[in-house]
């Protein structure tokens, strides 16, 4: 019994340190990619202008690093906030991420964690599909925009999304109102206009419209690991993340088992019950909501069994194996 309790022990341990260094990084402000000047869907030969910022009340004495699918782009420390691609080629596309770094006086140098990805898409030809600056999130108004080299006067722009025409007119703005999970997809456009006496018409790649949800799905994590002996600490964390920039929103958290609620709306993303019993088993549920956006979201339920030592015993896989063989 006591090379049991000594197994299970040592995975809640193992299980701890890992909870402890994937919160460390949670705790991190997180750094954001945006578009300085330009788009980032553009053509061979133009320029584009990325911005990393860092969300902290001191915005000074930061470094940057920047990243083109997850590898690096300078290998200096000392790299600007901004980073230019400029003339702009097909081997420039990719998903950019960049983190900040900074040296205090202490001698600690605190960092970021890694932006969110933003693709950056360089295509040849005469046309693209332009988006508004991401992300993009559910509810917005979004505006496509078809634009052309060197900008001619359009008789004709069709716009079209998987393959549907959607609008066919001499305006290169598509409006789509309060855009949905509905509306991501491929778009492309298709132009025609007049240049020295003769007709010129030419259609776009694929551009892929993102709209992303301003609160994740929250997902409820048994830290403490499944099955949890009688005696234990269960902990719990309501994983979630809200995605809009803004200040002033916070996300309050609330607990259930078996539909009832456990406690009150905190701050904290974490609740412990101490000293598990049985009683204490059953099917747990959390609950985020965002204050000042009227928005809540629910994770699914999550089992979470409660056994006793003798039990826990039985159900251990060596244990198990022993028994067999003798």
């Amino acid at each position: 019994m006591g090379r049991v309790r000594a197994h299970l022990t040592a995975l809640v341990i193992l299980e701890a340190l890992n909870w402890h260094w994937a919160a460390s990084q949670r705790d991190l402000p997180r750094a954001a990619v945006s578009v300085w000047s330009g788009s980032a869907q553009l053509l061979v030969g133009e320029r584009v202008t990325l911005s990393c910022s860092v969300p902290a009340d001191d915005s000074h004495g930061w470094r940057f690093r920047w990243f083109r699918d997850g590898l690096p782009l300078r290998s200096f420390a000392s790299a600007e906030e901004r980073y230019s691609v400029a003339p702009a080629f097909p081997r420039h596309s990719g998903r950019y991420t960049c983190l900040g770094e900074k040296d205090v006086d202490d001698g600690s140098a605190p960092r970021t964690q890694l932006s969110p990805a933003l693709r950056l898409q360089v295509v040849g030809g005469w046309a693209v599909v332009q988006l508004p600056p991401q992300p993009i999130f559910i509810g917005e108004n979004v505006t496509l925009t078809c634009h052309v080299w060197a900008n001619p006067t359009l008789l004709e722009v069709t716009f079209y999304k998987d393959g549907r025409e959607l609008q066919r007119d001499r305006n290169p703005k598509l409006l789509l109102p309060h855009v949905s999970k509905k509306d991501q997809g491929a778009y492309w456009c298709k132009v025609t206009w007049w240049h020295r006496l003769q007709w010129h018409t030419t259609q776009s790649v694929a551009t892929e419209l993102p709209v992303m949800d301003i609160l994740t799905k929250p997902q409820l994590a048994v830290l403490s690991g499944t099955p949890t002996l009688q005696g234990q600490t269960l902990v719990l964390e309501c994983q979630t993340e809200l995605n809009i920039p803004k200040k002033g929103l916070h996300m309050r958290y609330q607990y259930f088992r078996d539909g009832q609620r456990l406690g009150i709306a905190t701050s904290k993303s974490r609740y412990m019950v101490h000293h598990i019993g049985p009683q204490d088993a059953g099917q747990y549920q959390c609950k985020v909501t965002v204050s000042g956006l009227d928005l809540k979201k629910w994770s699914d339920q999550v089992h979470v069994p409660v056994l006793d030592v003798s039990k826990a015993a039985e159900q251990d896989p060596v244990r198990r194996a022993r028994s067999r063989s003798s």
